[in-house]
């Protein structure tokens, strides 16, 4: 990848030549021609509902972008100095998902373009990055991706001089949250909107003191932050089971403050490989870890029947050929109607370990009554019918078999 530096010696050094990089005719037997731009001017999806709140639009209709114009994924300086490494990228931590890139060359390949979904996006850039990025051949682009990337290499893949496009006006401190929240939706996107896309969004605004997100969020008490927050996530159009996975995600990371952080699976693991170097992720389904010397770990939220597996998993360590000493690793219920704070916590952790003894004495009542005094009640093993020979309708008695 060439510098912008070099990029600007190639400009510069076709201005000398009087070498002009003209822009290509649009060829009628390339996928995106003018009558395919007429097709997406009549059929295609609006895109101004979908600005609103965030932007406009500078042309009524979308229009043919050459491809040399538009900057992609490469570093740019702005004139203030400001590097943007990932050019206007608004994506977490994935640039490019080449199948979809693959798919999606193939479909312009065979001319397959539907002109009636929502066409991606461009704008035009801010003037703080005109005249800062240069193609390889010194053509100055002259628009920044609002939502194209995949696009725009799919196009570049399959030979195509211009790519069909809106080209909107969004100020940059909000167009990662359009993409995340809006344009890059399910049904709109080749390469949808992911967990890590909206908390960096979302961190994004917070970073930046002069945000109202932070000036909402930070200026509230701390027992309100975590609804503010909720009604920010919910503005990315998640479903409501991830929006509270998110908001605990948030909070974990420090994104915003809380009185307390609730922790899952996810946050557990991530704690262990962070801070806890000697724990090494164990094969056996009936350990989570094992220490440097050799004691078994076991990790729960306390809720749900996560006691009673932690107590079997005990039973099954204490009951084998090679008994070890163990760590219990507990979190406190992370459910938003779990009543914990800094008055009760002490007690409140105490559950998890009072649970699982409760259950592993329950099962040794159960087993002193089955196996030593045989004065339970019985047990009817059954089985319900499977095969061709077996009566559909009744119950298989195992021990008549």
């Amino acid at each position: 990848m060439q510098s912008q530096k070099s990029m600007t010696i190639v400009q510069k050094l076709n201005d000398t030549l009087n070498i002009a990089v003209t822009k290509p005719p649009v060829d009628p037997n390339k996928c995106f021609n003018e009558d395919l731009l007429a097709q997406c001017i009549e059929q295609s999806e609006p895109i101004l509902p979908l600005l609103k709140g965030f932007g406009s639009l500078v042309y009524p209709e979308p229009k043919l972008i050459w491809l040399e114009e538009i900057h992609q994924l490469e570093e740019i300086t702005g004139k203030d100095g400001t590097v943007r490494p990932r050019g206007f990228q608004t994506r977490a931590d994935q640039d490019i998902d080449h199948e979809t890139v693959d798919q999606i060359s193939f479909d312009i390949t065979k001319k397959k373009w539907n002109p009636r979904l929502l066409q991606g996006a461009v704008f035009y850039l801010p003037k703080n990055y005109q005249g800062q990025s240069f193609s390889t051949r010194g053509v100055e682009r002259r628009y920044g991706i609002a939502n194209l990337t995949h696009r725009v290499k799919s196009a570049i893949a399959a030979g195509e001089d211009y790519i069909i496009a809106w080209v909107v006006d969004i100020p940059l401190n909000k167009l990662r949250k359009w993409a995340v929240s809006t344009a890059n939706q399910q049904q709109y996107a080749f390469n949808v909107t992911t967990d890590n896309d909206i908390v960096q969004s979302i961190k994004d605004e917070m970073n930046d003191v002069n945000s109202d997100l932070y000036k909402r969020i930070d200026n509230a008490p701390e027992d309100q932050r975590r609804g503010l927050m909720e009604i920010e996530v919910d503005s990315y159009n998640v479903h409501f089971k991830r929006r509270d996975c998110l908001v605990r995600r948030l909070e974990r990371e420090d994104v915003y403050q809380v009185e307390r952080k609730r922790h899952d699976s996810d946050s557990m693991s991530l704690f262990v490989h962070d801070y806890l170097k000697n724990w090494a992720p164990c094969k056996d389904k009936n350990i989570d870890y094992l220490t440097d010397q050799g004691v078994k770990v076991y990790t729960a939220i306390d809720q749900g029947a996560n006691a009673l597996a932690i107590a079997r998993k005990i039973a099954v360590n204490v009951c084998s050929d090679n008994p070890t000493p163990m760590i219990v690793v507990g979190a406190n219920d992370n459910a938003k109607s779990a009543k914990i704070d800094k008055s009760n916590r002490d007690e409140k952790r105490k559950n998890l370990k009072k649970d699982v003894y409760a259950a592993l004495r329950l099962q040794y009542e159960a087993g002193k009554k089955l196996f030593d005094e045989y004065n339970a009640p019985g047990i009817t093993w059954t089985s319900l019918p499977e095969f061709g020979d077996e009566k559909g309708d009744k119950l298989i008695y195992i021990d008549e078999l």
